[in-house]
């Protein structure tokens, strides 16, 4: 269904989210060094072919990881790093649909393989050792699995596509 023309929200380009993101980052209220740092991560991600969607993805994520921090990452240190992933696991949405809810497995997972990499970029290898990761493909939590009921409710209401 068309939008109304009375609608301002108008169609942008994935190029104009990227830009719009990065500029948002500010909000966080991390350090300027911190800024640069993602800034120039995320262009050399584009530069060495990454798309501009994931991108966007790791500029989510890492500004999840901005609003998080009380440190530089030029001088983070195993005890940083720690604390901010004692804090991952321990956080709630804060507003949304999952509002009060914990983060899901796979979605800390995303943000520590995401801060990893770009901790690696920045030089702080040692530092992302200590982010493990996890292969989460294929181990859907019982909760996340559709019963066949919920199926065929979701095929009923779906009318003749």
């Amino acid at each position: 269904m068309p939008r109304s023309k009375d609608n301002p929200r108008k169609k942008i380009t994935t190029n104009e989210k990227l830009e719009k993101k990065l500029v948002n980052l500010k909000e966080t209220g991390a350090s300027e060094n911190n800024l640069k740092l993602v800034n120039r991560f995320i262009k050399s991600q584009i530069r060495d072919g990454k798309s501009r969607v994931s991108s966007l993805t790791y500029v989510t994520s890492l500004r999840y990881v901005l609003k998080n921090i009380q440190f530089e990452f030029s001088e983070a240190t195993k005890e940083d790093i720690e604390d901010f992933l004692d804090v991952l696991e321990t956080w709630v949405c804060e507003r949304g649909r999952n509002k009060g809810k914990p983060l899901s497995p796979f979605t800390k997972n995303t943000l520590k393989m995401q801060f990893k990499s770009f901790l690696q970029s920045i030089g702080k290898e040692d530092e992302a050792k200590i982010i493990h990761c996890k292969n989460l493909k294929g181990s859907k939590l019982p909760e996340d699995i559709l019963t066949k009921d919920e199926v065929l409710k979701i095929i009923d209401h779906a009318g003749s596509l």
